[in-house]
């Protein structure tokens, strides 16, 4: 008698998971495959680095991005990441993805920065950083031993 009940009760258990499953099944095929759903998740997260900011983001690059680069299975992940691990790191990671994806344009040179009581010409390297160069710098060294 008790051997009934048990697989009875175990039996209703093992039925309510497995709808609970499926219904989480379709939500998250739904907030994969739905076209506009990955774009708002990207987009939700990435607002947060703009709110600082006076730059709007920019609803034709987002969707790119997401399209071209991170596409469905990149999505997938941030979204178990962000279930698992939280808001604020799946923020830093989704703003590193985007940092890596849209760079910013490097600072046009020369200009000058202060550092201190000293100024330093800054100029634009090759690859794209900036370096800073001493008071005394003169722009053709060459011309200093003539």
């Amino acid at each position: 008698m008790l051997n009934e009940k048990l697989y009875l009760f175990l039996w209703w258990w093992f039925l309510l998971v497995a709808i609970f499953s499926i219904i989480d099944l379709f939500y998250w095929l739904a907030a994969l495959f739905l076209p506009g759903s990955s774009a708002s998740f990207i987009r939700r997260y990435l607002s947060a680095r703009h709110t600082n900011t006076a730059q709007p983001i920019n609803e034709y690059a987002v969707r790119t991005f997401v399209s071209r680069n991170l596409r469905i299975d990149g999505v997938l992940i941030l979204r178990v990441m962000s279930t698992n691990v939280g808001d604020l790191m799946t923020t830093y990671v989704i703003e590193k993805l985007w940092d890596t994806y849209n760079p910013s344009p490097p600072p046009t040179a020369p200009f000058k920065g202060t550092i201190g009581d000293e100024t330093h010409a800054l100029i634009d390297t090759d690859n794209g950083g900036i370096s800073r160069l001493p008071p005394d710098y003169e722009e053709n060294p060459l011309r200093k031993h003539e």
